[in-house]
């Protein structure tokens, strides 16, 4: 009997150090600004480097993009065992589809794979696994690196649902001189820099939950023709609950230059930004429509 109990009690230490030993635990920092940044879910957006609509200056910006990461720290030092455990404690389902293609045993050396017209390569080192997936041209990350006698872990690829690239064949005619296109983010910039681990995104392509996004070609390039345009394209849809007040009559001191860019403010919506190109204009607008 005492010889069962011993083995049952050594079962039981030997499982509770295993669990201890492959446990991911949110990341924490001891850098309160890092920490201010962070969402309660452990959503690490931060960023910097100059984007589309504008330069950061070098300040950290918290951008809700596929350049977030789900950041974990462990106390397993071998990134190849933390690789596999990694792989063996995520949930299958929402998020996962990325991180479900790779193989449970890390390659031998770095290498490119491909599965399900997604692109992966594996990037090798002895203090880091860097994995990018290249899914629709919009580059998502998996990272394990050593920094404060750990292993952290930052996942980049839950959000490998919310983006596609914009297909400009696929805009239809709305009115005389516009088209437009439902868009499930804004193109936010290319190269832009993860704070916490110093990974460089490719392309960062923004979004925000609480709107949808629009894209528009105008056939001008007049700036002022291109916002009454787009002024009667939004006025006509809401005539009945805003009259011709929706977008207000062009004013210069509404538009703010940013290099080719030109940000609109004073109106309903959240965002506009007027890009202008060789032959016509782009407009990108951030709205509650449908």
């Amino acid at each position: 009997m005492k010889k069962i109990l011993f083995l049952l009690i050594f079962a039981f230490i030997c499982n509770n150090l295993y669990a201890q030993d492959n446990t991911f635990e949110i990341y924490s920092s001891n850098n309160k600004e890092y920490n201010q940044y962070v969402s309660s879910w452990g959503f690490d957006c931060i960023l910097t480097g100059d984007t589309l609509f504008g330069k950061s200056d070098n300040k950290p910006h918290y951008i809700y993009s596929n350049a977030c990461a789900k950041i974990y720290e462990t106390k397993e030092n071998d990134l190849k065992k933390a690789y596999s455990k990694f792989l063996a404690s995520i949930d299958t389902g929402f998020g996962t589809a990325l991180l479900e293609m790779l193989p449970k045993e890390l390659p031998a050396n770095n290498t490119k794979i491909q599965k399900d017209n997604v692109d992966i390569s594996f990037n090798i080192s002895q203090t880091t696994i860097q994995i990018t997936f290249i899914k629709n041209k919009i580059d998502y990350n998996l990272i394990f690196m050593k920094k404060d006698g750990k292993t952290i872990v930052a996942d980049f690829t839950f959000m490998n649902d919310r983006f596609s690239p914009i297909d400009i064949s696929k805009a239809k005619n709305v009115g005389e001189n516009i088209k437009r296109l439902k868009i499930s983010g804004i193109p936010l910039g290319k190269n832009l820099h993860h704070v916490t681990t110093g990974l460089t995104i490719k392309t960062v392509y923004s979004k925000s939950e609480a709107s949808n996004y629009e894209f528009f070609i105008l056939n001008t390039k007049d700036l002022t023709k291109a916002y009454n345009i787009l002024r009667g394209y939004f006025n006509k849809i809401y005539a009945l609950e805003y009259g011709e007040n929706y977008f207000p009559v062009y004013s210069p001191d509404k538009i703010q230059k940013i290099n080719n860019i030109y940000e609109i403010s004073g109106v309903e919506m959240k965002r506009i930004y007027l890009v202008v190109e060789k032959d016509h204009i782009y407009a990108y607008v951030e709205t509650d429509t449908n």
